[in-house]
């Protein structure tokens, strides 16, 4: 299985972003995510989190808190995978709008993550 620093490098690439973006929107350094992708440094807490997972048979998303989906590999439909990629190439704005239109399918506590998820526009 392919190292972090590798899967770092070719989902920036594949998602079509440069390593400043990454660092702009996860709050810290260009350098960082450099170091990350050319497998310099490895943040030691990753193993850590990998033997939990595995041992628990959930994935990191879930134990960090980032879904409330337990599977550690669920499967998506080509459509939904598509839209997840097209989703985070997006700017923020189209992203408002992608919301905008997808607000009349969600629950009331759904649009209440949301909205505290993206900062306090209401949906």
């Amino acid at each position: 299985m392919a190292e972090f620093g590798e899967i770092l490098k070719q989902t920036i690439e594949k998602r079509g972003v440069t390593q400043r973006w990454v660092a702009e929107n996860a709050n810290t350094t260009e350098a960082t995510i450099s170091r990350y992708a050319s497998q310099i440094h490895k943040p030691p807490i990753l193993d850590t989190l990998k033997d939990i997972s595995r041992c628990l048979n959930v994935s990191v998303d879930y134990l960090i808190g980032l879904t409330n989906v337990e599977t550690a590999n669920p499967s998506y439909s080509v459509d939904v995978k598509l839209l997840l990629l097209a989703y985070n190439r997006a700017s923020l704005s189209d992203r408002n709008v992608i919301w905008a239109l997808l607000s009349k399918y969600l629950n009331e506590s759904e649009r209440a993550e949301l909205t505290e998820q993206i900062g306090g526009q209401a949906f």
